[in-house]
């Protein structure tokens, strides 16, 4: 092995190099926008022209270890058929959404040719029918896709999560002529009360949207970023022992991935928002996390259709979205770290003391790209590289407790250097604290609010890394 590391993260137009030395320490990064990567050889002509900046000679670049991450410009687009309107078919739509597609057309019966007319999509979901129930409407759904000539035409991937009489009959229809994917059926009530890493398994994503065979990059191990979400989370979860939600944002798309422990396993959970960087908002965010919270709680009746089962409640009001850490990733420059604040901090919804991180070039990615390659070696390794690495970071604080307009919610008092200071915080406001770094951060509880299992005094410390704390007590979104 080489005694240096390149980790690089690229879109379609722009590409994120960085060089780790043998002791793990992220020594130099090169970043270059606006750029078209459209085949091998001119990722190739970009990555060598980054190496060599960073100090590396053209002879030795094929033989470095090199772990990639190729971030796709749109969600691959999805066809939803199901047997009932609000039942499978709505189902369909979430499932495609856990599997970080776009749904885009839906379809109940009728004319299929004429309902996706010459839509082009990616992949086509099938949902309905219940396990111990007939199964002929979903035979019809199976016909009516697989003997259109648009689906003869495009050949899109299928995924089968309906009626389990009916797989054989779907495979038979479908494979001879696309990639069939078979999972559990979505509509059984197991599932639903069950978490949903086992869909995160199927990665549909691609690693590069160009050959590699036969070129130079053949050595590079590239990673979907989808797996590369994952490990990342994963990691951050197994280290804080807490719930973890890491939201990836681009331009034209954001995915929010929660990882908790189970049984002392984590488990994760995928929810893509198909939504463009102007039109994304704080309430996406929050319908992301209901449908988190929704998925944790125990299944009851009431929160079934008659129909199909779906969890289509929203859920009561004291029940609050309370994650340990939110990790920010994003990759669009209309998303810096105040808009990143405004996206995760919905006081409607979101309670308590969230640690949160923010990287705005990839970083966390290629970390977990590298954590991908072989978690039992490279968790220490990735130790080393995140503490190492800067990046926004701080506390958002959002108490508990009954709106006093006018009224104090809590004192702050920040120690650690001959400045010691005192804030008073009213009700009603969102306040950004900066706090340098060996700090101490005391948060004095006033009135009605407080945390939830916390004592009304909490204690934070900075450590080494200078951070903000973040208080949002408006409890209701400006």
């Amino acid at each position: 092995m080489s005694n240096v590391s390149f980790g690089v993260v690229f879109t379609s137009g722009r590409l994120e190099v960085w060089k780790i030395d043998k002791d793990n320490k992220v020594s130099s990064n090169y970043s270059k926008e606006k750029i078209a990567i459209d085949d091998a050889d001119a990722f190739s002509r970009q990555f060598h022209a980054a190496a060599v900046e960073l100090g590396s000679s053209q002879e030795v670049i094929p033989k470095i270890e090199t772990f990639g991450v190729y971030i796709p410009d749109n969600l691959k687009k999805a066809v939803i058929c199901g047997i009932t309107r609000d039942g499978s078919l709505k189902v369909g739509e979430k499932l495609s959404r856990f599997l970080l597609l776009s749904p885009e057309v839906f379809y109940t019966g009728g004319d299929f040719d004429n309902a996706v007319k010459d839509f082009v999509c990616d992949v086509v979901v099938i949902s309905g029918g219940f396990d111990d129930s007939d199964d002929m409407k979903i035979l019809k759904l199976i016909s009516d896709v697989a003997e259109s000539e648009w689906f003869k035409k495009i050949k899109p991937k299928v995924i089968y999560a309906g009626n389990r009489k009916s797989v054989s009959a779907a495979q038979l229809s479908f494979s001879p002529l696309t990639d069939f994917y078979e999972i559990e059926n979505i509509l059984e009530e197991r599932l639903l009360k069950n978490d949903r890493s086992s869909l995160a398994k199927l990665d549909l994503s691609d690693l590069v949207p160009f050959k590699v065979e036969g070129s130079a990059l053949g050595k590079v191990i590239f990673n979907s970023y989808q797996s590369s979400l994952y490990s990342f989370s994963r990691y951050i979860c197994g280290a804080s022992s807490g719930r973890v939600v890491t939201a990836f944002i681009n331009d034209n798309y954001s995915i929010l991935n929660q990882c908790r422990l189970q049984a002392g396993k984590p488990v994760s959970e995928n929810i893509a928002v198909s939504k463009n960087v102007d039109d994304v908002s704080s309430d996406d965010f929050s319908n992301s996390y209901t449908e988190f919270s929704v998925q944790n709680d125990p299944v009851t009746g009431d929160i079934f259709l008659a129909d199909d089962i779906l969890t289509i409640g929203k859920k009561k009001s004291e029940n609050f979205f309370r994650p340990d850490r939110i990790i920010g990733i994003s990759l669009s420059e209309k998303v810096d770290i105040i808009r990143f604040l405004d996206l995760i901090s919905d006081p409607d919804i979101v309670r308590g003391i969230v640690e949160y991180s923010f990287d705005n070039t990839g970083f966390f990615l290629m970390c977990g790209a590298i954590l991908n390659s072989d978690l039992s070696t490279n968790k220490e390794r990735i130790d080393k590289i995140v503490e190492d690495h800067d990046v926004s970071s701080g506390w958002l604080i959002i108490p508990d407790g009954n709106f006093e307009k006018d009224a104090i919610a809590l004192e702050v008092y920040i120690g650690g250097d001959e400045n010691d200071k005192i804030s008073k915080l009213f009700w009603g406001k969102r306040y950004t604290i900066p706090v340098k770094e060996n700090s101490v951060v005391e948060l004095r509880f006033k009135g009605s609010a407080f945390l939830l299992n916390r004592d009304r005094i909490v204690v934070l410390r900075t450590e080494g890394w200078q951070k903000s704390l973040v208080v949002d007590i408006r409890k209701e979104k400006s």
